[in-house]
Formats: C-alpha cells, sequence, structure tokens
C-alpha cells in the first residue's frame, strides 16, 4: 500500500462523525414516528374512554327513569297495604337467602368423609 491509501486519523475521524450524525438523523425519524404512533393511541383511547362514560352516563339515567317509575306505580299500593308489603319482602328475603344458601358448600361436608 501507498502512503495515499491509508486513511489517516483526520479521516477516519471524519467518517465516524458523519455515520454518527446519519444515525442520530435515523434515530430522531425513528422517535419522531414513534411519538406520532404514541399521540395517535393517545387520542383514540381518550375517545374510547369518553364514548364509555357518555354510555354509562346514559345507562345510569335511562335506570334512575325506570326505578322512579316503578317507586311511583309501588308508592301507592305501599302506602294502602304496608303489613301486606312487609310480608312480601320478609318472604321475597327467605327465599332468596334459603337459594343462596343453598348454592354453597357446606363446610362441614369435608369432614362427614
Amino acid at each position: 500500500m501507498t502512503e495515499t491509501q491509508v486513511p489517516t486519523a483526520a479521516t477516519l475521524e471524519d467518517k465516524a462523525k458523519s455515520a454518527a450524525h446519519a444515525l442520530q438523523t435515523a434515530m430522531d425519524h425513528v422517535i419522531d414516528r414513534a411519538e406520532a404512533a404514541v399521540d395517535t393511541v393517545g387520542v383514540r383511547a381518550s375517545a374510547a374512554a369518553a364514548k364509555l362514560g357518555d354510555d354509562a352516563k346514559d345507562n345510569i339515567a335511562a335506570a334512575s327513569g325506570r326505578a322512579q317509575k316503578v317507586v311511583n306505580d309501588v308508592s301507592p299500593y305501599l302506602r294502602e297495604r304496608p303489613y301486606l308489603a312487609l310480608g312480601a319482602a320478609a318472604a321475597a328475603g327467605v327465599v332468596i337467602g334459603l337459594l343462596t344458601r343453598g348454592s354453597k358448600p357446606r363446610a362441614d361436608a369435608s369432614r362427614k368423609a
């Protein structure tokens, strides 16, 4: 090799700087695209959350309206026959209690074996 073919330290330094600059430019481009993707996902998630919130608010309003209608329908009956209503509520509580008690495994069932 001749002396002109051997790269000098300055030439190697310039190539290293050029490669570092190219790498920095590529990294900046990747970061910009990643930030744009994150922003897009954030906007979509925010819109979905807002829609879910609106839907929940609508559902709660509808349920509240139905509950108020039931209260309005039942209220006169409860005022006319309070003891009958109380007895019906107690009977319903007993039936629900028996049904839910029967669905649980008994603690002493494993000890009998």
